[in-house]
């Protein structure tokens, strides 16, 4: 008898646990799992929470509810549990268009509320980068509309703050500054080191931040954050792997990322590798006559010789290729201490400089063959 209540025991535990009924809350946009979103019945006398992976337990609710599901920044929807079957158990959310009191970090270097600080700032967000899709980080400042980029060449995006530029302004990259007083006061490239394909957020502050900051900081600061290491909260492994292929006409660029995430409970780690090749940039057919290249400078037994450009529209030996590599560690042995290392490196290949390449010394000859930057090694 004992035997036979044994087997019935096991029966049961198993047969509870095989159809469990688990929900499943996207976001309706990107398809991703959403968090903490509250499931509960008219009464709320029933309840449920979604997890990491947007997965909630839902037996305790009966056939004939209705499920109400709420998010802080989510729409608020309300669904029958027979309309939840039929779309087979998974719910949509609507992104809210009204959002909480927005937190900036990086102006005093602890948490304000925006209204709260005097300086004109901007936030530019991982979903607008990940929309955006920029080539460099140049570009992905020149989208807000905010920050003036000046840019010479294919290989280059000098950001400009209140006419600031270079050594007037402060790069930051996860708290630590890029540049600094040694830095030339003309225009610099050196943000294009940054890789876009790993930035979480950015946020550009308008104004001095000498005070925080330092002297490098007089026209303002450029807080660029990176993607952090995700650990689990549970006991198994959390595994996030991300790629990214892109290929773009006007300057034949091939761009290629892939970053892979690797957290325990109490450590972990991020790899990211980014690499790009841009050919010769192509202009279109309405621009600038002083921008157009009919000829290039080149050689024949040893003397110079002009060379006649095949399309006027091509920036002759604009191109170039960069590499990034991130590598990331973070260690949480409890909730009140945590270490990071990061380490970062960039290198690129010559870049060169178009404005250069198509000055003359008179009206038939061309005053250099070659004039670049790099490789320009971070």
């Amino acid at each position: 008898m004992k035997k036979i209540y044994f087997i019935i025991l096991i029966f049961s535990f198993l047969y509870n646990h095989l159809i469990s009924q688990t929900i499943t809350v996207i976001d309706k946009t990107n398809l991703k799992p959403i968090e903490n979103v509250a499931i509960f019945n008219l009464e709320h006398t029933k309840t449920a929470l979604t997890d990491k992976n947007g997965k909630a337990n839902i037996d305790n609710f009966l056939k004939d509810d209705k499920l109400f599901f709420q998010h802080p920044s989510y729409q608020n929807i309300t669904i029958s549990y027979n309309d939840i079957k039929t779309l087979n158990f998974t719910v949509k959310l609507t992104e809210s268009s009204i959002n909480l009191s927005e937190i900036v970090i990086s102006a005093s270097k602890w948490e304000q509320n925006r209204e709260e600080i005097p300086n004109k700032i901007i936030t530019i967000s991982a979903k607008e980068i990940e929309f955006d899709n920029p080539q460099t980080t140049a570009d992905l400042l020149g989208f807000t509309n905010e920050v003036f980029i000046q840019k010479s060449q294919l290989g280059g995006g000098s950001p400009m703050l209140r006419g600031f530029a270079a050594n007037s302004i402060l790069l930051v990259i996860d708290g630590v500054r890029m540049n600094n007083a040694i830095y030339r006061s003309g225009n610099l490239q050196n943000v294009i080191s940054l890789d876009a394909n790993i930035i979480e957020n950015a946020e550009v502050i308008f104004g001095p931040g000498s005070i925080i900051y330092g002297s490098d900081a007089l026209g303002g600061v450029m807080d660029f954050h990176t993607q952090n290491v995700k650990l689990s909260y549970n006991n198994k492994t959390n595994i996030i792997t991300n790629a990214l292929m892109r290929y773009s006409t006007a300057d034949n660029e091939k761009t290629g990322h892939v970053d892979f995430n690797f957290g325990r409970k109490k450590w972990g780690m991020l790899t990211s590798i980014s690499f790009s090749d841009y050919d010769d940039l192509r202009m279109g057919n309405n621009n600038n006559p002083e921008y157009v290249r009919p000829e290039f400078a080149g050689s024949s037994d040893g003397k110079d010789i002009m060379i006649k450009n095949d399309d006027n529209n091509i920036q002759k030996y604009s191109g170039y290729s960069q590499m990034n590599i991130m590598q990331k560690f973070r260690l949480r042995p409890n909730d009140k201490f945590e270490l990071n290392y990061g380490f970062y490196y960039s290198t690129s290949s010559d870049i060169p400089r178009y404005d250069r390449l198509i000055q003359y010394k008179n009206d038939t000859t061309l005053k250099y063959a070659e004039w670049y930057y790099g490789p320009q090694k971070w």
